[in-house]
């Protein structure tokens, strides 16, 4: 190990002064990170490892990146002999990456995942951290084979398991949504603890396919109900509406009756009319024509249509009403009868064309 000045820079590195005799230290032996400006360390000095001697040239190659290893080989054995799970250690933080971040605990990097910086949801490490801050971190496991450890930060604070017996079931709670994933949407009920309102629970009114899709946004304060809740369970479901009353819909609106309703929504098999607020009931296609076959419901209805319908079922336990528009209409085959007879010769229209196989009828011609 010697001591020498960084004086000048030349191709490919730097020249040392050591006890007045030049030595090269190459750029890439100048420190464990990549040095962006060698300028910076002129006039500087150091130690270094001697890594060649070329006694004819009287040249010396130089390296301080080995002796810096070396030194942080030594630490890192020191530290991994010294820390202990459990433990709340300050490190610097190195680098971040999308799956988390690397903590340098003065000579020894560990791995702070993503899923260990908060009991709720982290969409990206940054959000968290920064590079260059120093932060205080938990001792999560060690491997000394491979000297590799995990940290923990959530692990700082309160457990979401001493919240498990404060979240009754059916508590409102007016809090802020959270991230939007396809089958619903997060939300903080309460620091460190979040709940998942899947779509289903969205709308009463609606039939949400995205939460995206419905009015929610990750920054919108609504009321909350916590619809699940347990001493063994790690997570919440809730509700983004309270539940009417079992048996109100079927109270107010008795099969048979004949009732208005605005169409809200179309799926493949029917539609989704609003009859009151918070109760909704559906169409099917089966239940639209008495004289056509209908394929999808906007063949015969809008969306916002204002429209005549009666009251088919209601299942309250599941809370789902059937409704016919057919059946709100004079259903036109009772009249058949009546207007035509066997053998009456009649005027229409041509309206589509099919191809149907020819029945033999036992006494008549084919």
């Amino acid at each position: 190990m010697l001591e020498g000045e960084i004086k000048s820079r030349v191709k490919g590195g730097l020249i040392v002064d050591v006890s007045g005799v030049k030595g090269f230290l190459p750029g890439s032996q100048l420190d464990v990170v990549p040095v962006r400006n060698l300028d910076d360390y002129l006039g500087k000095r150091f130690e270094f490892k001697v890594m060649k001697i070329d006694r004819e040239r009287r040249n010396i190659v130089l390296s301080r990146r080995d002796l810096i290893e070396q030194r942080r080989r030594e630490k890192r054995k020191g530290l991994l002999t010294d820390i202990k799970v459990g433990q709340l250690r300050s490190g610097l933080v190195k680098n971040i990456t999308d799956f988390g971040a690397f903590i340098d605990l003065g000579g020894l990097d560990g791995l702070l995942h993503i899923t260990d910086m908060s009991w709720g949801r982290v969409s990206h490490p940054s959000k968290v951290l920064k590079v260059g801050e120093t932060t205080e971190v938990v001792i999560l496991g060690i491997d000394f084979d491979k000297e590799r450890v995990s940290l923990g930060l959530k692990q700082k604070h309160q457990t979401r398991g001493q919240y498990r017996f404060e979240i009754p079931r059916g508590q409102s709670c007016a809090r802020q949504g959270g991230q939007l994933v396809p089958y619903g949407a997060f939300v903080e009920i309460e620091e460190g603890v979040e709940g998942l309102v899947h779509v289903s629970e969205i709308s009463w009114i609606q039939r949400v396919g995205r939460a995206s899709t419905y009015s929610l946004s990750a920054t919108k304060w609504m009321p909350w109900y916590s619809t699940l809740t347990g001493p063994t369970r790690k997570s919440r479901s809730a509700s983004a509406r309270p539940r009417p009353i079992r048996g109100h819909g079927a109270g107010e609106i008795p099969v048979g009756s004949r009732v208005k309703g605005i169409v809200r929504n179309f799926t493949s098999y029917g539609a989704f009319v609003e009859l009151q607020e918070g109760i909704d009931g559906m169409i099917h296609v089966s239940d639209m024509s008495w004289t056509r076959k209908v394929n999808h419901p906007s063949e015969i209805l809008k969306k916002a249509d204002i429209v005549d319908v009666v009251v088919l079922e209601v299942d309250p336990s599941n809370q789902r009403i059937s409704l016919g528009l057919k059946q709100a209409q004079n259903d036109p085959w009772s009249l058949i009868a009546d207007r035509y007879k066997v053998g009456q010769k009649v005027t229409g229209k041509v309206s589509k064309l099919a191809s149907f196989r020819r029945v033999h009828r036992p006494g008549g011609r084919d």
